[in-house]
């Protein structure tokens, strides 16, 4: 499975995806994870607002294939 996390710092998740510059891309396969890269995003709502919501955008960057 492929997750992404929102962090601050690459410790804690601790980011809103909303208001995240950045997301962490992890597989996990039964107990090992694996970072697999470190996706950076525009956000798009709060005080680090850049971009209006694009939907068709945050599929891509959630399915992996922006």
């Amino acid at each position: 499975m492929r997750i992404a996390v929102a962090t601050t710092d690459g410790q804690n998740v601790d980011e809103h995806f909303g208001t995240a510059r950045s997301f962490q891309v992890y597989d996990i396969e039964g107990n090992t994870m694996e970072l697999k890269e470190t996706r950076s995003n525009a956000p798009w709502c709060g005080d680090n607002a850049e971009t209006q919501f694009d939907y068709v955008h945050y599929r891509r960057i959630a399915r992996g294939n922006d």
